[in-house]
């Protein structure tokens, strides 16, 4: 386990998400993700319950907008 794993993992945390603990390390957020994953993987258990749900519809909210044509007819 490398440090960076819990370095990591302890920002999503403290930060309260990836996308603000990615922006205050100076990460990318795949980046992120891949070594939490790789941390689970190595811990054998899951540490956020994360993109099942929202994949499913359960949690998250989508908003879909529509620009009509700007050329008058």
């Amino acid at each position: 386990m490398a440090l960076r794993h819990l370095r990591y993992f302890t920002a999503i945390v403290q930060w309260k998400g990836y996308r603000e603990a990615s922006r205050r390390l100076h990460a990318a957020q795949p980046a992120i993700s891949q070594t939490v994953s790789d941390l689970e993987r190595e811990l054998e258990l899951k540490l956020f319950s994360r993109a099942k749900r929202a994949a499913k519809g359960e949690i998250g909210k989508l908003s879909i907008g529509f620009l009509g044509s700007s050329k008058g007819s």
